[in-house]
């Protein structure tokens, strides 16, 4: 309760409005440490809500390989035909390294990362005749086992369960897509949990850049390298889906055995007291965002038709004490510099000024006074 609410229904219930408007005055300079809003440092201001459902995913998405070519673990089965006996035939599986290669017996190493299966069997035909092992072999290649990653997908999504996530279509938005995009009430920011990250030390380019070491509350906007993990103890990495940049850029890989934990939006209710007809507690829209006269409309309005001045009391992280801001109800209807925006938490009070208070005064006289109007 203000100052001014302290000294009201006394003065009213003796009738002295002279000695009323005169303490009225007295305490307008009760107030301190009050900023006021075309002044406002910028560390106070409010920061525009992130709305997760604007995120296009598709177009963040990085690029995938389809699932018909050949990735790092997988392991493929290749026959050799060498045109004589069909038990001089070749038949082996070999798993793809880590290096992208395979290695067959008396053939060599050969590369064959990104390849489908025809365009792998050519590599290997046209290395078996080069490297003087075969004249003319008919080579056939197919998978045996395709390399997959077990992705968890939890929290804000549309179908939270386990993916199997082919490596080369295992990134944050890929996990995120599988689990038919975010739900409703998705913020943007998500956590990565692994038994452990190896963060990936270069900074130069590529579909996973080095980790940022921070924004607030930890939050990257960077990837992880989904080959470089240690066994460390747990940890989480948070992401912000609105920091992630146009073509791919800076969007984590993920390794077999990640949990991606979509947070849910639960802002703090605003508050809206004083001269307004419905004052209360309202929800804050979830990535919406809501300014001083937004506030004032939903509080159904004005009480007082004088009323102009109101606060906000909005605490900030770091800070032990609330701002206080002053707004003018007349200015931010016309100017945008006025009509501050707010952020979930704030308490907004439409505070009384001598004009309203004598206004009140005068309407409680009219209607205690009997058959006497002013």
């Amino acid at each position: 309760m203000s100052h001014l609410d302290s000294i009201t229904p006394s003065l009213i219930q003796r009738g002295h409005i002279a000695a009323l408007v005169c303490a009225l005055w007295v305490c307008q300079g009760c107030a301190s440490n009050v900023m006021m809003a075309r002044d406002l440092p910028r560390e106070w201001n409010a920061v525009a809500a992130s709305n997760a459902q604007t995120i296009d995913l598709s177009k963040l998405a990085s690029s995938t390989i389809p699932q018909d070519l050949i990735s790092r673990g997988d392991v493929i089965s290749v026959d050799m035909a060498l045109g004589r006996t069909r038990a001089d035939d070749v038949s082996v599986k070999s798993q793809v390294q880590d290096n992208g290669q395979i290695d067959l017996a008396l053939v060599g190493s050969i590369p064959v990362v990104g390849l489908n299966m025809v365009e792998a069997a050519d590599a290997i035909k046209t290395a078996a005749i080069s490297r003087g092992f075969y004249q003319n072999p008919q080579v056939t290649v197919q998978m045996s086992r395709a390399k997959t990653n077990l992705i968890t997908v939890i929290g804000a999504v549309k179908e939270p369960k386990i993916y199997e996530l082919r490596p080369g279509n295992s990134d944050l938005l890929q996990a995120i897509t599988a689990a038919g995009g975010l739900s409703d009430e998705a913020g943007t920011i998500v956590e990565l949990r692994h038994a452990g990250f190896k963060p990936n030390q270069s900074s130069g380019g590529g579909r996973a850049p080095a980790i940022a070491d921070g924004g607030p509350d930890g939050v990257i906007s960077a990837g992880v390298e989904s080959e470089e993990v240690s066994s460390g103890s747990p940890q989480t990495l948070k992401v912000d889906l609105a920091s992630i940049g146009s073509e791919g850029v800076g969007i984590p890989t993920l390794s077999d055995g990640m949990v991606v934990f979509v947070s849910r939006l639960d802002p703090p209710r605003l508050s809206v007291d004083g001269l307004v007809k419905a004052p209360g507690q309202f929800e804050y829209p979830v990535g919406e965002n809501l300014t001083i006269l937004d506030a004032v409309t939903l509080a159904k309005g004005m009480s007082n038709p004088l009323a102009d001045k109101i606060y906000i009391i909005r605490k900030r992280p770091g800070t032990p004490e609330p701002g206080l801001i002053q707004v003018s109800y007349r200015k931010a209807k016309r100017s945008g510099q006025e009509n501050l925006l707010l952020q979930p938490g704030d308490k907004v009070v439409v505070e009384q000024t001598p004009a309203t208070i004598v206004l009140d005064t005068l309407q409680y006289a009219k209607i205690n006074l009997s058959g006497r109007v002013f």
